[in-house]
């Protein structure tokens, strides 16, 4: 992982500060429509952290599709199935593309900057739908899935993000 000092640090923090200058806190960030969204990661290796995304963004009112349940039911096949999931990999690959359609954004959590192919595929559907894409960890060079991403962002930074760009438009 890149050091404090890295320029992908200095690349984040130029791109947060404008947005951090427009709001109070994270809890002005009341909105009467919620933001959905999906998070993608290896749910093999770092479900916990992923989990915790999604506890963190909800607590900022962010409707998080998936993952639905923190209960992994069998992660030894193709896909990691968890609760509420269906029973074969292709309907929750299937599940997992109707939840980036359905989202606002898309968050990686890439943890030591690693994403699974499932994952890298995922983050490029989603750029190829128009949908903002962040990662919480800032990648390692030559990650070029990484270049059409918003930045490395916490969930807080990533949804001042995008709600001070709802602003705009509004």
């Amino acid at each position: 992982m890149p050091s404090a000092g890295s320029s992908h640090d200095s690349l984040t923090k130029e791109m947060v500060a404008p947005v951090r200058a427009g709001l109070a806190s994270a809890a002005d960030m009341d909105s009467a429509t919620p933001l959905k969204a999906t998070i993608v990661g290896s749910y093999r290796k770092h479900f916990d952290r992923i989990w915790a995304v999604a506890e963190e963004l909800r607590a900022l009112g962010v409707e998080v599709i998936r993952p639905a349940s923190s209960t992994v039911i069998d992660a030894s096949g193709p896909v990691v199935r968890l609760q509420g999931d269906p029973d074969d990999a292709a309907a929750i690959r299937d599940a997992q593309l109707a939840a980036i359609n359905a989202s606002d954004f898309v968050y990686a959590v890439n943890t030591g900057s690693y994403l699974g192919d499932e994952s890298v595929w995922d983050l490029g559907y989603a750029n190829g739908r128009g949908k903002p894409t962040f990662l919480r960890e800032p990648p390692l060079p030559g990650q070029e899935f990484a270049r059409h991403s918003e930045g490395a962002a916490s969930p807080v930074v990533a949804v001042e993000m995008l709600r001070a760009r709802l602003g705009e438009t509004v």
